[in-house]
């Protein structure tokens, strides 16, 4: 079976996107919005099982069944608070030229495209360029 973590071992799974227009409008709410996340992703590492019973229920499965399956993810590196991994840029901007998204030696200008004023200032980081 083939395994993600061998070749990304922290998946970005969630990325949000908004316009430059909605951040003005909407950037308080904005950041309310990714701190919920954050500490939603922070309770189910503090409690799996609790986190996958609750799932379970909504998703109207046995909680057994969705502990088990989830046990087999790191929760630790599975879910993302919202903050981003300098190495994750760069592993996307290498997977964007092998589907020629981008040319070989075009360089992604992150700084550019991502704005991180609505993260608290602990989870900013340097972006590559």
């Amino acid at each position: 079976m083939y395994d993600y973590r061998n070749v990304l071992p922290w998946f970005v799974q969630t990325f949000w996107v908004a316009t430059k227009d909605f951040c003005q409008k909407n950037g308080e709410a904005l950041s309310r919005l990714l701190k919920v996340r954050a500490d939603g992703v922070r309770l189910i590492k503090e409690n799996f099982e609790e986190a996958a019973k609750i799932y379970a229920t909504h998703m109207h499965i046995d909680p057994k069944m969705a502990i088990d399956a989830l046990k087999d993810y790191d929760v630790n590196n599975y879910y993302s608070d919202g903050r981003f991994k300098e190495e994750t840029l760069v592993d996307l901007a290498s997977a964007m030229v092998k589907v020629k998204e981008l040319s070989p030696g075009q360089v992604v200008q992150w700084p550019k495209i991502v704005d991180q004023n609505f993260l608290p200032r602990e989870m900013r980081i340097q972006l590559p360029s």
